[in-house]
């Protein structure tokens, strides 16, 4: 608690004095300044070097020799060469896509989207000046932009970067402990931008498909794991089903390992040649698993071995079981649940794995939500769900706001029907018995934190905690003032809390009034960067200049 505090107080102080010119502002300044330059670096070996030539000089040496020069000795494929050994082909339709210049539309759209507090490149222009700026610069924007696409070219300045280091270690002194970072120019980085949406037209067609890095809906894990497993050889001739995992692999193998039992279910096998399919352990059929269903008897009754494939099962054109006469119960099932032969021993596709959940067809694609709703029970939703949960939240002011609604904080009253002894006085007021409603609106100190807000906005609330939820889903038609409500109240409910437990658990206290001026400073700051985010939108009232409305702030 002490702690937190300590750390709040100087973003308390950047709040009130650093957006002016100030002692401290300036201050901060020439910290950072110091902070950021490179006064001195050793070299090789180990002798300081003040001089700034000379670091100039040792920093261009070591990256060139980092990065390397051009190789002179390698000549580049020719377009026939690279047509040779890759397939793809780009269709008329495409071509035309990918040679269209961009519109004006979708030149301002991108930088309005860029990033904000950047670090500009050489020129100094960041994001924010060409947004805050656009009626001046828009259109010059828009040319320079245009201007890459219809001749191919870009002017020097803006292909300019800077190169920043950052240390990768406090008091980093040698070159080796620095990071180089390009710093682009905006308009490098939007014409970036655009060239990356012409990529995704077609770079998953373009890229083999056993390449997965920088690829939507590819993950670079998959390759990883598969190539540590069949390197180091867990696998072998076993079957995944099958294998005892305890024997060796990695911790990852045996924590997948451990999941089997939980996915079986839902991996079917399409048969196709039947050469990589198990008999046994894959899901093939309708019955599932025939190792499982057999408990483990059917290799032994039937004398197809447990290692076989379904092409093992396939005795001159047909299953190997088609003439036997035995009255055994197994035998009998295997005969009645065998697929049609005919269709195996004509089929030249590969055996193919599947996911399959619930009822839905089996696909090669996995979905999260899919599985998780077949998973677990759709609880029934509550009315009060889009006063908790909304765009804009603070995580863990939602977070304790959840758990009031649910009751699920460790009141007193809930203490003691667990029975555990404690007293049941309220923490904050000792008036009265602690309770949900009780801590959160009838306490004479929680009522002191509602009506400093409820005079700001001019409002009068329902009594009761839960009727509260549901009046707050949509009070007036201004979406800022509904937004900033939420945020208030949950802010609250989460200081109130606090001040509970550190009543508790430190025995310190702070008056309402502090609360009141802590709440503030928090949703200040939120309010800030969601009027930032706000900037891409074009003759919108902020959330800030709504904030500082409602509180008389000038």
């Amino acid at each position: 608690m002490v702690k937190g505090k300590r750390n709040q107080k100087p973003r308390i102080r950047w709040l009130r004095e650093g957006d002016s010119s100030t002692k401290f502002f300036h201050r901060v300044v020439l910290a950072n300044q110091s902070w950021n330059a490179i006064r001195y670096l050793r070299d090789h070996t180990g002798l300081r070097i003040y001089n700034q030539q000379q670091i100039k000089g040792m920093a261009w040496a070591y990256f060139k020799n980092l990065l390397g020069s051009e190789s002179r000795g390698i000549v580049p494929m020719t377009v026939g060469e690279i047509r040779d050994i890759h397939p793809f082909r780009f269709s008329s339709t495409l071509a035309n896509e990918l040679t269209q210049i961009p519109s004006d539309e979708e030149i301002k759209a991108v930088f309005f989207k860029m990033p904000k507090c950047k670090a500009p490149g050489p020129d100094g222009f960041p994001a924010e000046f060409f947004i805050d700026a656009w009626e001046i610069v828009g259109d010059e924007a828009i040319q320079a932009v245009k201007e890459f696409f219809t001749s191919g070219r870009m002017l020097k300045k803006f292909n300019a970067t800077t190169i920043a280091l950052i240390p990768k270690i406090t008091g980093a002194d040698e070159l080796s402990q620095f990071r180089p970072v390009s710093c682009c120019s905006t308009v490098y980085k939007v014409v970036a931008r655009l060239l990356k949406r012409h990529l995704k037209l077609f770079m998953p067609d373009a890229v083999q498909h056993n390449q997965v890095g920088c690829i939507k809906g590819r993950l670079l894990c998959k390759n990883v794991l598969l190539a540590s497993e069949l390197v180091t050889g867990f696998l072998g001739a076993e079957n995944l089903w099958a294998l005892d995992a305890s024997r060796s692999g990695s911790w990852s193998w045996k924590s997948l390992c451990q999941l089997r039992q939980l996915a079986r279910p839902f991996v079917v096998c399409e048969v196709g040649s039947s050469t990589s399919a198990s008999f046994w352990h894959d899901n093939w059929t309708s019955l599932g698993s025939l190792y499982q269903l057999t408990n483990g008897r059917g290799p032994r009754l039937s004398g197809l071995p447990e290692n076989a494939v379904v092409r093992d099962a396939l005795v001159n054109d047909n299953w190997w079981l088609h003439s036997s006469r035995s009255r055994n119960p197994t035998i009998s099932l295997f005969k009645n649940s065998l697929p049609d032969h005919r269709e195996i021993v004509a089929s030249e596709a590969e055996d193919c794995f599947l996911w399959r959940v619930g009822e839905n067809f089996p696909g090669t694609d996995f979905s999260t939500s899919l599985m998780w709703n077949h998973l677990y029970d759709h609880l029934p939703e509550v009315s009060w769900h889009k006063s908790v949960w909304f765009r804009g939240r603070i995580p863990k002011h939602a977070f304790i706001t959840w758990l009031v609604a649910l009751d699920r904080l460790s009141t007193r009253d809930r203490m003691r029907r667990w029975g555990i002894s404690v007293s049941p006085l309220c923490l904050l007021c000792s008036s009265a018995d602690e309770s949900r409603q009780h801590l959160f609106f009838d306490c004479g100190y929680s009522k002191e934190v509602w009506a400093f807000f409820f005079s700001a906005f001019q409002l009068s609330p329902p009594p009761l905690f839960m009727d509260v939820l549901n009046w707050l889903k949509a009070l007036t038609r201004d979406s800022n003032v509904n937004l900033i409500l939420k945020l208030t109240f949950q802010a609250s409910f989460y200081m109130i809390w606090k001040e509970r437990n550190s009543r508790l658990h430190f025995q310190s206290s702070l008056p309402a009034a502090s609360l009141f001026t802590e709440i503030q400073q928090l949703l200040r700051a939120k309010m800030d960067i969601l009027s930032k985010e706000q900037r891409n939108l074009p003759s919108t009232v902020t959330f800030l200049s709504t904030w500082r409305l409602v509180f008389n702030i000038h």
